[in-house]
């Protein structure tokens, strides 16, 4: 079984950025084609994917059809689920430095349904998660 939370952000969200906050993170070796990032996070071994080469497209996430944003990113991340605790400790770092270094609004979802936290107008609040 494994376990992916989804993070969709609009078009401001800048490659730069996603690097950086994986670096902050203490991913050491990310892989990078011109569509696409991917990287293993040093700690917990979870698996990250980042596409910013799609069509600008609403949320797939469940609840967010109301805020009418576009999408113009997405990032998987992949839990190694006997690393579950520290998979939630990187994904809430990376999240909290992703927010800190882009203006992007997004969403971080369990599998585009479950919530987990939302970055907009308001800042950074996390749902369901250790961040709250």
């Amino acid at each position: 079984m494994s376990i992916e939370i989804t993070l969709e952000a609009d078009a401001r969200l800048k490659r730069t950025d996603v690097i950086a906050a994986l670096e902050a993170c203490g991913v050491d070796e990310v892989k990078e084609n011109e569509k696409n990032l991917t990287a293993s996070f040093s700690l917990s071994k979870m698996s990250f994917f980042f596409s910013e080469d799609m069509e600008m497209t609403p949320p797939l996430t469940e609840g967010m059809e109301e805020r009418k944003w576009i999408i113009g990113a997405r990032i998987v991340f992949r839990y190694y689920v006997k690393n579950f605790d520290e998979c939630e400790l990187d994904l809430q770092k990376f999240i909290q430095k992703l927010a800190e270094l882009s203006e992007a609004f997004f969403v971080v979802a369990f599998q585009y349904e479950g919530i987990r936290a939302i970055r907009d107008q308001n800042g950074l609040e996390f749902f369901n998660s250790r961040g709250k």
